[in-house]
């Protein structure tokens, strides 16, 4: 049978970096992606402006970061020996193989355009493969310090049984410096035994996989065959569905922080939280909270606005650990409304707003407050706002979430002129060993992707504004940050339990890398038109999470 090498690389970089962020190798596809609409939890559905996915830079040699490459294309990479790019049947669409019949063959996939890894933090490289190699076999990540003119090896496996496991490789050693990245495959002699000789039946890549694209589909992911198998968690032999071969595709330069500082979170609990809006159901989200609680895993945090008030108290009482989040719709007058009034004074508007909501606050035995939703205000008027919102909250023992940006909002820099908010945050804490957070949203794009997959400029938006916040104030790590709305497409579309239920792992994994996120809040629970109503989905998730924290 045909051997091959395939190899799907998420590869992330924990750094300080330039904000002016691109890659020559930008995905074509993802260019042309249109992002979501502004999925707020407004039933009017008032659209925030739509973000620019991939900002451009001046520099068409030097790549900075984060950058993702989705190999829709070949361009960008320079293949030397058995690497081939396939077009259509790699993790997610196109991506690079290495077909082993060929014995004793070095071939090395390099990345045509120098990396700078100049800045502060810890650097990982983190990827994921797929594919059967014999022990003759070598896979190696090279690097280069001189532009290309000499390599050297940072990591390396002999021989490979993996289905589209992670891997991780520190660089940090390499800070400050620029590189050069390659991949290499060396194949050895043939082996007795071995069954790398070609045969009548040999398929094409293209013709394996189109004959399988069932299969290929639900095993993409230690996370998918997880939460695919059956609803009641019965592991699946993952191992026996690994086909041949070694394939890479995905590849992605991203932040992962290493806290540096203690932070103040208080035990083991779930990343996934719920988003609840008026007429979600009572009982699934009980059962959920107490299955989670009953693994030692509670469920991280469950978000909801004016209406579930009931359901949150109810959930507080049966998992004391979950952090309770509530967004009142309501403020002062009993009128309806997201945002302060930009036109007035940004203290003045700050103590109105506080204290405007205090009647519907006391209602609910919330851990935090999220004062405003996906308001695009200038961060002349925020920042002063914001400060004085913190301290007026404090006076009445609150605790608040800032900002709640829209999805792909704002343009990271902003950060840079937020940054004495943060700094306050840390100063003045909200209560004992307790302060103020922050509120971001992350959805996918369009209607199809989801938010675990819709990178850096999406779902991990986080990232590009914390490289700029822990840059220079590391001890911001300490402050909670909260997606309070988070989940597939566009908050509109139908995805089916075993999609959902896949980003929910898919996404967990992912943050588990950035310490400053307590959780996410899974938009949506509860029939609110026009949004997607994931009730039905919760004993799926729940049965999943209890496999993915091995309860």
């Amino acid at each position: 049978m045909m051997r091959r090498y395939v190899l799907v690389v998420l590869v992330i970089f924990t750094l300080f970096v330039i904000v002016s962020l691109s890659s020559p190798a930008r995905s074509i596809h993802a260019q042309e992606s249109t992002p979501p609409a502004d999925t707020s939890d407004s039933p009017d559905g008032t659209l925030a402006p739509i973000p620019t996915l991939f900002p451009t830079t001046n520099d068409p040699l030097l790549v900075s970061i984060p950058f993702g490459e989705t190999f829709d294309t070949n361009w960008g990479w320079e293949s030397d020996g058995v690497w081939v790019f396939d077009p259509a049947t790699a993790y997610d669409g196109g991506g690079w193989y290495v077909d082993g019949l060929t014995r004793e063959m070095n071939s090395t996939l390099t990345y045509n355009f120098p990396i700078d890894l100049h800045g502060t933090l810890s650097v990982q490289l983190v990827y994921r493969h797929r594919g059967k190699l014999p022990g003759s076999d070598l896979i190696a990540v090279d690097l280069s310090l001189d532009g290309g003119e000499t390599w050297f090896s940072i990591d390396q496996q002999i021989g490979l049984a993996t289905d589209w496991d992670r891997h991780i490789v520190d660089l940090t050693d390499y800070r400050g410096q620029v590189i050069r990245l390659r991949f290499r495959v060396t194949t050895g002699v043939q082996l007795p035994g071995d069954d790398a000789t070609p045969d009548a039946t040999a398929t094409t890549p293209t013709e394996e996989v189109s004959a399988n694209t069932e299969d290929a589909a639900n095993d993409t992911d230690i996370a998918s065959a997880a939460i695919t198998a059956d609803p009641e968690g019965t592991a699946t032999n993952a191992a026996a569905l690994i086909p041949e071969g070694y394939w890479l595709d995905n590849l992605t330069i991203q932040y992962v922080v290493q806290p540096a500082v203690a932070v103040d979170y208080n035990g083991p609990r779930t990343h996934l939280g719920l988003h609840l809006v008026v007429g979600a159901q009572r009982e699934p989200v009980l059962a959920l909270a107490e299955q989670l609680r009953k693994i030692g895993r509670p469920l991280g945090t469950v978000k909801g606005i004016t209406g579930t008030e009931d359901i949150l108290n109810a959930v507080k009482a049966e998992s004391p650990e979950t952090v309770i989040v509530f967004r009142s719709m309501l403020n002062g007058d009993g009128k309806r409304t997201d945002c302060p009034n930009l036109h007035n004074d940004p203290v003045a508007e700050a103590q109105q707003w506080i204290a405007g909501y205090q009647t519907y606050w006391h209602t609910v035995n919330a851990d935090y407050f999220e004062i405003m939703n996906e308001c695009q205000y200038p961060a002349s008027w925020l920042l002063p706002f914001s400060i004085e919102a913190m301290r007026v909250a404090s006076t009445y023992g609150e605790c608040i979430l800032l900002f709640s940006f829209g999805v792909g909002n704002p343009d990271p820099a902003q950060y840079y002129d937020l940054l004495p908010a943060y700094q306050y945050a840390l100063d003045n804490p909200c209560g004992p060993g307790k302060h103020h957070g922050i509120a971001m949203h992350a959805y996918g794009y369009g209607k199809t992707t989801l938010v675990s997959e819709s990178g850096i400029y999406l779902g991990l938006r986080h990232r590009l504004a914390y490289a700029i916040v822990l840059s220079e104030i590391p001890d911001a790590i300490k402050l909670p940050v909260y997606l309070t709305e988070a989940g597939p497409g566009d908050g509109r579309a139908d995805f089916s339990c075993q999609d959902v239920t896949r980003d929910v792992v898919q996404y967990t994994r992912e943050l588990e890398l950035d310490p400053y996120i307590r959780g996410f809040h899974l938009w949506n629970i509860g029939p609110l038109q026009p949004w997607t109503d994931f009730t039905s989905c919760l004993p799926m998730i729940g049965n999943a999470l209890v496999n993915y924290y091995g309860g």
